[in-house]
């Protein structure tokens, strides 16, 4: 296995796992849904990219470049769909996503067609890669076009912006310029014969976000641990099945692979559970406390009261 399919099961797996953690935490809200989206959208196109470099049979090939080119084309009408949610930007705003679908789909249907790619070809480095047809221009112009977009709605709202939300929408920003600016070195070599090196640097967004998680605190550093370790032995088993020697084989590690990505969900829940219990102790506690000092503060409000009846009624007799 190559560096660069390497890296493509790296981005696929994270990707993978983290927005299902992220769906399965905030499904009940828009913004959780719409993250998942992103991340199930790379997922799939990474896994789509790893298929077409790797195939040795062209038909096969060519079903995954059908499944990398959809997937790639929704990336970032998702991601700008998220950016909108993120931001509760105007409804004027947030009506121009049903253009952007329109045009989202309007497209993945036209990939399909010889003017958008004409078949593919063997790549130094790759088994096959996409020959792109006389219009595929079309499909950067897009990318280029959505994701700046939505990164105009970031740099436009963090100038508007203050306090915590400010810095939510400044590391959104770097995040998304590592990711979408690795991937886009991807339309290089159909393009200017260029080795798409930006690659590698996919899945580096994933760090950037890590590092928001970690130094403001978004989420506990138990379950950051926790999510780590599993997020770790995933991938060893996701490329375990890729390097399985028959069918058979592929199919049990396979099987393994998604009991353990049950399992590992099951247990990121378990410590959720244990730091809501956690915190509802010390919401309690702190309740107590309160009451208790307000007794404590009433009863020597009493004492008080009561000493200066006792002087009153000495003054009277």
């Amino acid at each position: 296995m190559t560096p660069f399919a390497f890296s493509c099961l790296i981005t696929a797996s994270i990707s993978l796992f983290f927005g299902t953690f992220v769906y399965l935490k905030k499904r009940k809200f828009l913004l959780g849904k719409l993250w998942g989206a992103v991340s199930f959208m790379v997922a799939l196109w990474s896994m789509g990219l790893f298929g077409v470099i790797t195939s040795h049979q062209e038909n096969t090939a060519m079903v995954w470049q059908d499944i990398l080119d959809i997937s790639a084309i929704f990336i970032p009408v998702t991601f700008l769909h998220f950016v909108v949610c993120f931001l509760n930007c105007s409804r004027r705003i947030k009506r121009r996503m049903y253009f952007f679908y329109g045009a989202a789909i309007f497209l993945a249907i036209f990939s399909f067609s010889h003017w958008y790619k004409l078949g593919l070809v063997r790549m130094k480095g790759f088994n096959f890669w996409i020959e792109p047809g006389p219009l595929y221009f079309i499909f950067p112009l897009y990318f280029l076009g959505v994701t700046g977009y939505a990164l105009y709605l970031l740099a436009s709202s963090y100038f508007h912006s203050e306090g915590f939300k400010k810095t939510q929408i400044k590391y959104t920003f770097i995040a998304s310029i590592i990711g979408f600016g690795g991937g886009a070195t991807n339309f290089l070599p159909q393009l200017i014969n260029v080795y798409p090196i930006g690659n590698y640097i996919v899945s580096f967004y994933v760090l950037v976000i890590f590092y928001i998680i970690i130094h403001y605190q978004f989420l506990n550093l138990k379950i950051i641990a926790t999510e780590i370790l599993i997020t770790i032995a995933s991938i060893a088993l996701l490329v375990d099945i890729f390097l399985s020697r028959s069918l058979i084989l592929a199919l049990v590690k396979a099987a393994i692979f998604l009991a353990f990505i049950y399992l590992g969900q099951l247990s990121i829940k378990s410590v959720w559970r244990e730091i809501k219990r956690r915190k509802q102790l010390e919401k309690l506690t702190a309740e107590l406390k309160r009451s208790l000092l307000n007794e404590e503060s009433q009863r020597q409000e009493i004492e008080r009261l009561a000493k200066e009846l006792r002087r009153s009624n000495a003054s009277l007799q």
